[in-house]
């Protein structure tokens, strides 16, 4: 389902832009658990986002929310001469790492995670944010330092995303009759997908996302609903329902981190105080 990497891109573009203020982010990132610890990956990242090393900032995301700031605004890399910097969502898995950059631990720990934020003026230094739960009251974040944001990294339009995402709808309602033989029983794989549902919407976005994104977002929700409730019931693949079922669903699960990554890139740009 979506993540707290997803989370915190969606409300900290919206933060750092001016249209949430800051108490919208903490109340998002506190619904994944009660306690965030935020540690820097190394001395140069704790340098870069200001962030104590070895030991890690205080419980709680205020200190992520500045890291996020000093990231934006650039006031550790004087070189980025006031450039506007970017808030960016990065869903990366084998065969696609399309906006990490090249050779960082940033992107290794990312591609690990399945997810990270980056935050920087493109061309320049920044950080990168990976989120890993650690059991159901716990969010680690760690911050990396980038020595340089990648430039010119574009997701899928929000056209393309919308379109892809109408037809991943269909395929994952036709899924769901394959979900009920993986089962045993129509009536539990709805339950299953309702239940994913209802721990998705758990999970706000900001109003001030473009209402086209919103509706790829929801579209999305709906079919990590299903992946999810498949992956639940189905456990390992050991039989010709659930492998057809598998072979059904893996294109989906790409469908669904590129438009997640596209809806809430649409507008990543944050612009400083000059």
């Amino acid at each position: 389902m979506t993540s707290a990497s997803t989370t915190l891109a969606a409300w900290a573009g919206s933060w750092l832009r001016g249209a949430s203020a800051p108490d919208d982010l903490v109340d998002a990132l506190l619904r994944w658990a009660p306690m965030h610890l935020v540690f820097a990956h190394d001395a140069v990242s704790a340098g870069r986002a200001g962030l104590p090393y070895p030991e890690p900032a205080d419980p709680g995301p205020t200190a992520l929310l500045q890291a996020l700031r000093r990231a934006a605004t650039g006031r550790a890399d004087a070189g980025a001469g006031g450039a506007d910097a970017e808030v960016l969502l990065v869903l990366p898995a084998a065969g696609d790492v399309r906006g990490l950059p090249a050779g960082t631990e940033f992107a290794a720990a990312a591609l690990d995670a399945g997810g990270g934020v980056s935050v920087g003026p493109p061309g320049h230094p920044g950080i990168g944010v990976v989120a890993t739960v650690e059991g159901p009251d716990v969010v680690r974040w760690t911050v990396h330092d980038v020595p340089e944001i990648p430039l010119g990294y574009h997701a899928t339009g929000l056209g393309e995303a919308e379109l892809a995402m109408r037809e991943a709808v269909r395929d994952a309602a036709a899924a769901v009759s394959e979900l009920s033989l993986v089962a045993g029983s129509a009536t539990a794989a709805q339950r299953a997908v309702a239940d994913a549902l209802s721990s998705a919407a758990a999970h706000t976005y900001p109003d001030s996302l473009p209402p086209r994104a919103l509706r790829i977002l929801d579209s999305a929700d709906h079919v990590d609903a299903i992946l999810t409730a498949a992956r639940d019931l189905a456990g390992p693949v050991d039989n010709a329902s659930a492998v057809a079922l598998e072979r059904q669903l893996r294109p989906l699960r790409t469908a669904v981190r590129t438009a997640r990554a596209a809806a809430i890139n649409a507008d990543s740009r944050v612009f400083p105080a000059r």
